[in-house]
């Protein structure tokens, strides 16, 4: 204790069996700090060890500054203060690494962190319940940040960003919040090219930011991903899923205590196509309003809701497909969905949507609307309490066959289209049932397919 270094230049530490070790409640300043590489792959390590330790750098702090297998390690307590860090700065850099770990360590960044800038396999682990701040932060910042890794994991591990977080610019890198680790943000951008993702993982784990989250922003972001499994919670004021032309990126909450919760908005393929929001195995999932399918091009968008206690809150309005088509909602066994309104094909360009339950709930409070050329289709329950279910498009009860049950009223307009399969004399068995609790308004046309050869007899209903 007492012991101070003070540097008023740059501190690079390099070469075979060299390190740099700070301990025992000892201070160093700095101007820039770089951990660089040894000989071949024995990296040359500074060490920031022990409960008082601590190194101030009025610039950056950087693992892998044009050089590869740099390792910073923050342990026991010590404690690193920078305006910027940088892991794997440049093009072919890789496996830099920095470690914050042991009780009461903390890398405070007054500026940005980026793990992996245009290098390879860089990462950082944030583990032990100990922290890191920054402005900004990135994972894979630039169009060479390849298979980079953010690790936040054990209870009460943090890393908090007062502002913007992006995971890959490039392709496969990923954020990993494990075990009960910590992160928050403003925003958070998942995916400028393929392969990207943010896992919340773990009962205690949990992921904030207090503006928009898009899944998946450029127009070859394919395959990017946001997952919340294991109990892990997760909160975003509004989210985007498939926000460019890009396609086939996703979002999961999965298992019994898992949740995400949505604010406002949450937008399944804006101008991006093939995306797929699933609710699964007792996860929830809750929002202010959402759309599938805004623009014409966002085509085949699906958010599948399915097993025992699998829930999605929606308090506004649900639009399956508003300008584009294929878009579906499947609803599976033992899952609900509520909203308060809910319409299927909002415009005429969003044509083929469809609204599936598979021995599923739907309650709409305010309505629901099927519109022309959409579908409603299925076993299950649709709610709409004082409200209707207005078909303007195609109702075909049953999965060959099988009951749709109606609690409320149901209006088939002119056009409007009601399916039902003849298989025999068991209702909601053997034949499709369109079972209405309420008022049943029936114009338009029934169409009735005869299945396995079956013909009814005189006074058969």
């Amino acid at each position: 204790p007492g012991t101070i270094w003070t540097n008023t230049g740059m501190v690079d530490v390099r070469g075979l069996d060299t390190s740099l070790a700070v301990s025992n409640g000892a201070t160093v300043y700095a101007q820039e700090v770089r951990a660089n590489a040894g000989f071949g792959d024995t990296p040359s390590p500074v060490v920031i060890d022990g409960s008082n330790t601590q190194w101030f750098c009025s610039g950056r702090v950087g693992a892998g500054l044009w050089s590869s297998y740099g390792n910073i390690l923050v342990t026991n307590g010590g404690r690193l203060f920078s305006a910027d860090g940088m892991i794997g700065l440049g093009n072919f850099e890789w496996s830099n690494r920095v470690v914050v770990t042991g009780s009461g360590s903390v890398w405070s960044n007054s500026g940005d962190l980026c793990v992996g800038y245009d290098g390879i396999e860089n990462s950082m682990l944030v583990e032990r319940g100990e922290r890191v701040y920054s402005a900004n932060a990135s994972v894979g910042e630039y169009t060479g940040g390849r298979y980079n890794v953010a690790r936040v994991t054990g209870s009460n591990s943090s890393w908090l960003c007062l502002g913007s977080l992006l995971v890959g610019d490039s392709d496969h890198n990923s954020l990993l919040i494990e075990s009960g680790g910590v992160y928050s943000c403003a925003s958070a951008v998942v995916g400028l090219d393929v392969s990207n993702k943010i896992v919340i993982t773990g009962a205690g784990s949990s992921w904030s930011n207090s503006g928009g989250l898009v899944i998946s922003s450029g127009t070859y972001a394919d395959n990017c991903g946001f997952a919340v499994s294991n109990g892990a919670l997760a909160y975003s004021e509004h989210a985007v899923i498939g926000e460019r032309k890009g396609s086939s990126s996703y979002a999961v909450v999965t298992s019994p205590g898992s949740m995400w919760s949505n604010v406002s908005s949450l937008w399944i393929g804006q101008t991006g196509r093939y995306n797929r929001l699933t609710v699964e195995n007792g996860g929830r999932l809750f929002s202010g309003s959402a759309v599938l399918g805004i623009a014409t091009a966002s085509v085949e968008n699906i958010v599948t809701v399915a097993g025992p206690d699998s829930s999605w809150s929606n308090a506004g309005s649900l639009v399956v497909g508003q300008g584009s088509s294929s878009n579906a909602l499947v609803i599976g066994a033992g899952a609900r969905v509520d909203a308060g309104s809910v319409i299927v094909g909002a415009l005429g360009t969003a044509r083929g949507c469809s609204l599936q339950l598979q021995t599923g709930t739907l309650v709409a409070a305010a309505g629901l609307v099927i519109n022309t050329n959409a579908l409603l289709t299925g076993v299950g329950t649709v709610t709409v309490s004082s409200a209707s279910i207005d078909n303007y498009g195609i109702v075909s009860p049953g999965l060959s066959p099988g009951r749709l049950l109606v609690n409320g009223s149901f209006v088939q307009k002119p056009g409007g289209v009601l399916n039902i399969e003849l298989g025999g004399r068991e209702m909601g068995v053997t034949h499709d049932q369109l079972l209405c609790m309420g008022a049943l308004t029936i114009e338009g046309s029934l169409n009735v397919l005869r299945l396995r050869g079956f013909v009814p007899a005189n006074g058969d209903i």
